[in-house]
């Protein structure tokens, strides 16, 4: 039987997968050395921080073109689904999909993301046309905390240079949310190096 925390992957769905999907562990490290520094104490709110202008310009080209085809040596495979595809995605995946689409009021029509997935890594671009980053940030975080009852601390870190927020639901790999502009990056990675690989080689 799934974990409770296991569980609160599953329901976050398209946004984030399990890491057992991608060929890695489902428990990997929450030491803070995956090389984040606090930037402030756990905090209880749920908006992740934006990036600058000027990091978000360039924004406005396929999702896919944004994320690196390979992060410390691993290749990713990427998938994008739109919203014309958002009947086919599996039952869980629908739903999780479905609870973001709720938080920000927003139409399947215009929601669009990309899955890049690799061993023990996975990285989820999205963007939703007349909702900025940061609505489907705080949304994000809202559906994983949700799932997980409460239970999955949230705080401020800093990651490659970039601000963000991380999530340790019990028992499971941290979540980064990170945004800029208008588009929102969820990393998820079972070794804390490759977390900051990822977020070096995001805009």
């Amino acid at each position: 039987m799934a974990t409770r925390s296991a569980r609160g992957l599953a329901a976050a769905g398209l946004i984030l997968f399990t890491l057992a999907a991608c060929g890695g562990s489902s428990t990997g490290s929450r030491d803070p050395a995956d090389g984040s520094t606090r930037a402030a104490a756990p905090s209880t709110a749920s908006e992740p921080e934006p990036s600058s202008p000027a990091e978000s310009a360039n924004l406005s080209g396929r999702l896919a073109d944004l994320i690196p085809d390979v992060v410390g040596g691993v290749t990713l495979t990427k998938e994008t689904v739109a919203g014309p595809d958002l009947g086919e995605l599996e039952p869980d995946d629908a739903a999780s999909v479905a609870a973001l689409l709720k938080k920000v009021d927003g139409l399947p029509e215009d929601f669009s993301a990309v899955k890049a997935m690799g061993k023990g890594i996975s990285v989820v671009a999205m963007r939703m046309e007349g909702t900025d980053g940061r609505q489907l940030g705080e949304a994000m975080i809202g559906v994983v905390t949700d799932a997980e009852e409460g239970n999955a601390p949230v705080e401020d870190v800093s990651v490659a240079g970039k601000d963000m927020k991380r999530i340790s639901p019990p028992d499971t790999t941290p979540i980064h949310v990170y945004v800029t502009g208008e588009v929102m990056f969820v990393v998820q990675a079972a070794d804390p190096a490759l977390v900051g690989e990822a977020f070096s080689a995001l805009p």
